[in-house]
């Protein structure tokens, strides 16, 4: 078969195997004991490919008529792969690693305009899901993320706070700001 197309394997942002084939990436949409499914990540999109149980190339049905390829997209794919790799299995700090993947990937100035970017600062974020909306749940979330911040010889001074509107949350925002 010598219109067989080759075939790659990297990670989703969520950690997920896709298949990147002719500048479009796919994700695994089912998995049966000898094929594997896989539709185009976007989803207007109507293109699918098969692989057998060894993710060896077997069909290709529909077209990408609704979009065209991104190769930046696979750039930066295969760019936060292999730093999620490095961060994983070594203990070198993060930021180096980053910054020694970014030289390395010797990314198109495209995709250099899309990853992220940070000289010489840090964009710390939290996510706190409670089960309940106290006043003293709330001072209690705020007092754990001092802790954590003097822990990390860091100062607590948020300069940004999204959040639901809840009125027991004023108070301790209050004394925050």
């Amino acid at each position: 078969m010598s219109n067989t197309p080759i075939i790659t394997f990297s990670q989703s942002n969520k950690g997920k195997r896709v298949i990147i084939c002719d500048g479009f990436v796919y994700q695994l949409n089912k998995s049966c004991p000898e094929v594997k499914y896989w539709r185009c990540e976007n989803r207007l999109c109507s293109a699918v490919l098969h692989t057998d149980a060894n993710d060896q190339f077997k069909a290709r049905k529909g077209d990408h008529s609704s979009h065209l390829p991104s190769p930046e997209h696979i750039e930066i794919l295969n760019f936060n792969a292999n730093v999620k790799e490095r961060v994983t299995t070594e203990a070198t700090p993060i930021a180096r690693i980053y910054d020694e993947e970014l030289a390395k990937a010797q990314l198109s100035q495209t995709a250099l305009c899309i990853v992220p970017l940070a000289q010489d600062a840090s964009f710390p974020c939290v996510f706190v899901l409670l089960t309940g909306r106290s006043n003293p749940m709330y001072k209690d979330v705020f007092k754990q993320l001092e802790e954590e911040a003097k822990r990390l010889q860091m100062n607590f001074l948020p300069d940004q706070i999204t959040t639901d509107f809840e009125k027991a949350l004023v108070k301790p925002l209050q004394k925050q700001v």
